[in-house]
């Protein structure tokens, strides 16, 4: 199965180095009504702005043990330092395979595809349409 996903963030020039990332991710079937996954990664280089980043990689490294990649749920690590957006969609198909869930590609796909199907996307639309106007 072909998986929608759309970046809600500026990533330009596409080979910039980023040390986290965010994506939503529906499957590429009309048919589908449901909410999207809303995907967190972190490099080794990443982490929430309110951990010092020498405490999130020492986190980090314990999650991830002798493990190239950890999961829980929608939070991903990756033992990388940075990656760009090529290398981060890689991790992308990486969790999607990994969770079980057919896939056969990644087909990028506008805000308006995503809007209203996780509280991000509800929170970002009225934004979008007040910016607009």
């Amino acid at each position: 199965m072909n998986w929608k996903y759309h970046i809600p963030h500026t990533w330009d020039p596409p080979t910039q180095r980023m040390g986290w990332a965010e994506v939503w991710l529906l499957p590429n079937d009309p048919s589908y009504k449901g909410g999207s996954i809303w995907l967190t990664i972190d490099a080794l280089a990443g982490g929430p702005d309110d951990m010092e980043p020498g405490e999130f990689r020492k986190e980090a490294l314990q999650k991830l043990g002798d493990r190239d990649f950890w999961i829980k749920d929608g939070d991903m690590i990756v033992r990388v330092e940075d990656f760009n957006r090529e290398e981060f969609l890689q991790w992308v198909k990486v969790w999607i395979e990994n969770r079980g869930l057919q896939f056969s590609g990644l087909v990028e796909a506008p805000f308006e595809d995503f809007a209203g199907t996780n509280k991000m996307a509800r929170v970002i639309g009225p934004l979008r349409k007040s910016a607009d106007s």
